[in-house]
């Protein structure tokens, strides 16, 4: 029904049975007008259904018994959280979560496994670095731990100005490469008797290790036929199957004819260690000796 100013309605001229509701129209003479009823409708069905009807925006409602509302597009603003159930099972499942997220607390997260691009950081056992070539750019305050390409690749720490440390704490086969250094006299005083009985240095090794070379070095070289010649001894018995000797007029066994064979690598962690010189140089003017064993620990 149309909305109709009193003073347009029609002129009520006789009382009508239905459909009329009479009114006065004081301000137009006193003059009683008519409003018909036919375009009111009534509902006499207690739960009447509206077919796509658009109801504009109402000036309240209350929607208790609705269903149906849809989220995505039926509702504004931020539901809180306190009207959200307590039951997190609805991020049981697998979740994708895109863009940056931020965390305003310390979250506790328990018995988690991350994967970093097929890397798992797993329950906070194992962390897998995929290898590169250096280090990122550095950052004031902040190191790096990182794996160096290599093969086998290397781990390593580079600190906030650049500087790269090779983690080297390795051991068997892939462990770095060390010596153990060992004087036999002072730099100037020829070598004593030779004696393949009483040994020169006696030392216990601080570790087990891994012996893969031999090698020995003089200050002042030594002359004639008769060469240097060094054994070592574990727990009294030769390493060595081939002794390591230094040449007439050289001043390490880097040069020798015959390099020396180590037959038994394999040093005991406190191992009682010996060493002796079997032979010295003809002219005896061979001075300030050092024996190096190199290998790695174990």
């Amino acid at each position: 029904m149309a909305d109709t100013l009193i003073k347009d309605l029609t002129t009520k001229a006789t009382v009508a049975a239905t459909d009329q509701l009479p009114i006065n129209d004081a301000a137009g003479g006193d003059v009683d007008k008519k409003i018909l009823l036919s375009g009111v409708k009534t509902f006499t069905s207690a739960s009447p259904t509206l077919v796509t009807p658009a109801l504009g925006t109402p000036a309240s409602g209350v929607l208790t018994s609705c269903t149906g509302l849809p989220l995505t597009t039926g509702v504004t603003g931020i539901l809180p959280s306190a009207n959200m159930d307590a039951d997190t099972a609805h991020l049981s499942g697998a979740q994708t979560f895109s863009g940056a997220k931020t965390f305003s607390a310390s979250p506790i997260l328990s018995a988690v496994a991350f994967d970093f691009d097929g890397n798992n950081l797993d329950d906070g056992g194992v962390v897998f670095l995929i290898e590169q070539a250096a280090a990122d750019g550095d950052v004031a305050g902040s190191g790096q731990h990182w794996v160096k390409t290599a093969t086998p690749n290397v781990p390593m720490f580079t600190d906030d100005a650049g500087t790269d440390f090779e983690m080297a704490s390795k051991v068997g086969t892939n462990a770095a490469t060390e010596s153990y250094s060992i004087a036999l006299g002072d730099e100037s005083t020829v070598l004593a008797a030779a004696s393949t009985s009483v040994p020169v240095v006696t030392f216990n090794m601080p570790y087990a290790f891994h012996v893969t070379d031999v090698k020995a070095s003089v200050t002042v070289a030594g002359t004639g036929v008769a060469l240097v010649t060094v054994d070592v001894h574990e727990a009294g018995t030769t390493i060595l199957s081939t002794k390591v000797t230094i040449d007439a007029s050289e001043k390490t066994s880097g040069t020798a004819a015959t390099a020396p064979v180590v037959s038994a690598p394999a040093i005991a962690e406190d191992a009682l260690m010996e060493v002796f010189v079997d032979l010295v140089d003809t002219n005896n003017l061979a001075a300030g000796l050092k024996v190096y064993l190199i290998g790695y620990q174990t």
